[in-house]
């Protein structure tokens, strides 16, 4: 036991952790008075079957800044050694640490296996660094925008993307139109889609409510030095981010609601040169939708509502209040009469289909009236919850409710 212990402090002492497949905690960390749970997996199916793992009766915890033992916790079994065969085919244990409230930084170490878990801390500044670089991803996935000093790291700097120039996003055709000079609009701004360089308005909503909800169920966390080029402006960095991706859709939004369901390539060869500012390739615009419509009287509505009342940003608001009444306005007549866009995304521009089905628009008007109501007060928007609020799977009849809940917004 004397060398094991031995071994098990010169392994701490040169900071060799090599994370077990076996032990599993928050590697963000832990606020000091929080629950603090290791989750122990022994392999029983799947891909990684032919491993096991069975705990010692505790396993250790350490502070590796001074390399001392904390303490030692036993392994419960979970759900009386029962597989779960839903998700991980693993059976397992738990290791509750919850006692531990010092500041540190922390390993959790198997004496026998030697299994190690990550590197943790306990502070009450867990998450910090976690959120600081959530909300930076959108700075760098910004289109239409160099990512230089001081706002990007060495490993992100670019030039800006030509996406302003001739033919791309500065002077974008219409995919239905392609040789019509007088159909060219500017669609510079907004977010790069998941991997590649369409944007697409529904596939917005999903985020930006997030976003939104967010900030409102937390405000104070969301301060105004994130190291963007809009910091230190009054405004917290996360409503400037959100607002370069509304400003986009804007774009997007017709006047008359009517709004451009995204926007891209015509072939899989075009636009995948990289980085971004080595990207020269002519880019479209595809057709009105009802699904981009609903996007924009939801996202415009619950904006403004957040909006309104920060400095500097009524006016933007009331922008966002119009325009989402308006889109509102485009879908109502669709969807009174049966008319609502299944298959508008046709795919002339390639990659993701953004159209809705079914369940989405039901969904999605509910919940765009919703945020309406919260607007306006306006007591149409109520009338129509009131009306409709039962075809929903959220308040729906419990048939109704589809396997995959990714399906809310």
């Amino acid at each position: 036991m004397k060398k094991t212990s031995i071994l098990i402090l010169l392994f701490i002492s040169n900071f060799a952790f090599t994370q077990s497949p076996f032990i599993h905690l928050d590697q963000f960390g832990y606020s000091p008075n929080a629950i603090k749970i290791a989750v122990l997996s022994n392999p029983q199916t799947g891909h990684n079957s032919s491993l096991s793992y069975s705990p010692s009766d505790s396993l250790e915890l350490y502070d590796i800044s001074n390399n001392t033992l904390v303490d030692k916790f036993a392994p419960q079994v979970w759900n009386t050694g029962n597989v779960q065969t839903d998700w991980s085919g693993d059976s397992g244990w738990w290791v509750d640490f919850s006692p531990v409230q010092t500041t540190g930084t922390y390993v959790l170490i198997d004496p026998v296996s030697q299994d190690s878990s990550a590197i943790f801390d306990i502070s009450s500044q867990c998450y910090a660094q976690a959120l600081l670089s959530s909300v930076r991803m959108f700075y760098y996935n910004r289109c239409n925008m160099a990512k230089q000093a001081p706002f990007a790291e060495s490993n992100w700097l670019d030039n800006t993307n030509n996406f302003d120039n001739t033919l791309q996003d500065g002077e974008c055709r219409s995919i239905l139109d392609p040789n019509n000079v007088s159909l060219e609009k500017d669609l510079t701004g907004g977010w790069f889609d998941a991997g590649d360089y369409n944007k697409y308005v529904t596939f917005t909503m999903t985020t930006l409510h997030n976003l939104l909800w967010a900030y409102q169920e937390n405000p104070s966390v969301f301060g105004d030095n994130f190291n963007i080029p809009e910091s230190n402006n009054g405004i917290p960095d996360l409503i400037d981010e959100i607002i370069w991706e509304l400003d986009w859709l804007i774009k997007m939004n017709n006047t008359n609601g009517s709004t451009h369901i995204k926007m891209g390539s015509s072939n899989y060869s075009d636009n995948v040169g990289y980085p971004p500012s080595n990207n020269y390739d002519q880019r479209f615009y595809g057709p009105t939708c009802t699904s981009a419509s609903l996007t924009i009287a939801s996202v415009f509505a619950h904006a403004a509502k957040v909006m309104q009342n920060l400095p500097g940003l009524s006016a933007y608001a009331s922008t966002l209040e119009s325009r989402a009444i308006s889109a509102w306005d485009y879908v109502l007549p669709h969807y009174n009469s049966g008319t609502l866009e299944f298959d508008c995304d046709d795919g002339s521009i390639v990659a993701g289909d953004a159209d809705f089905d079914t369940l989405t628009y039901q969904e999605s008007m509910i919940a765009a009236a919703i945020y309406l109501f919260d607007l306006t007060a306006d007591p149409t928007y109520n009338t129509f919850i009131v009306n409709n609020y039962q075809n929903s799977a959220v308040f729906g009849a419990i048939s109704n409710i589809p396997s995959d809940p990714t399906t809310y917004y």
